[in-house]
């Protein structure tokens, strides 16, 4: 367990130092935010949530990064190597994704620093907290996911862009419309981020709870086969990915 997260560390750290991902994740919260802030100032009234709806963009934002890690890793010649280390396959292939929603989790106190800024009330409970530790998690296991299957393509950074907002929209980070509001209903079930989205934003409640832990866990098994699947064929034809 020790090896794993000094692998993380080692890992995150080089993320860091990319000066696209440390950026992004800061320009897309920061810059939400203060559209956000506008169209509150427009209609006269603020809304104290929306510092959260800022920070979940952020984080996912960030998250979608991740999409291209393990091709990336591919085009550097460096997958072998990381692969071939005395852990699971499996584990190595999550230590180059995790960064991405690790470093993206500080989209929440970044956007908090902003409230203080210009001075909107804001408010932490425990439903934000619990919400928040189940967003980080679901949004890590749909970024593996992602990831994985994203190897079978050589084309991950323009399908990066088409995951970004659409996950958003669909998850209801901006609510839904009129008439519509069902759909999260069933997206809850469907797409993991959703019911922390809406514990963070409504309430906590069981449904949303259960519905996170079954999404998770779904998303986590089309990982654990996609890459067993490309492990094997990794082991068999000494290659990986565009299958």
């Amino acid at each position: 367990m020790q090896r794993f997260f000094s692998m993380i560390w080692f890992q995150t750290k080089l993320y860091v130092k990319d000066q696209y991902f440390f950026w992004l994740m800061i320009t897309s919260t920061v810059s939400m935010f203060i559209t956000l802030y506008l169209v509150n100032y427009a209609n006269g009234s603020f809304d104290n949530k929306m510092w959260l709806r800022a920070a979940i963009v952020g984080l996912w934002s960030s998250a979608t990064t991740s999409a291209g890690a393990i091709s990336f890793q591919k085009y550097q010649q460096t997958l072998d190597t990381v692969l071939n280390q005395k852990v699971d396959e499996r584990e190595a292939l999550s230590v180059l994704v995790l960064p991405a929603t690790i470093f993206g989790f500080l989209a929440f106190p970044v956007s908090y620093i902003l409230t203080l800024i210009f001075g909107i009330s804001s408010g932490v409970n425990l439903g934000i907290l619990l919400g928040s530790v189940l967003l980080f998690i679901s949004a890590s296991v749909m970024s593996l996911t992602i990831a994985i299957f994203f190897v079978l393509t050589s084309d991950a950074i323009i399908y990066e862009q088409l995951i970004d907002i659409p996950i958003v929209l669909l998850a209801g980070v901006f609510g839904f419309p009129n008439g519509l509001e069902w759909l999260g209903n069933i997206t809850s079930w469907l797409i993991p981020i959703t019911g922390p989205v809406r514990i963070i934003m409504n309430q906590l409640t069981i449904i949303d709870v259960a519905a996170t832990l079954f999404s998770t866990s779904l998303w986590a098994s089309c990982a654990w086969l996609l890459s067993s699947k490309l492990i094997r064929l990794s082991k068999r034809t000494g290659r990986l990915g565009e299958l």
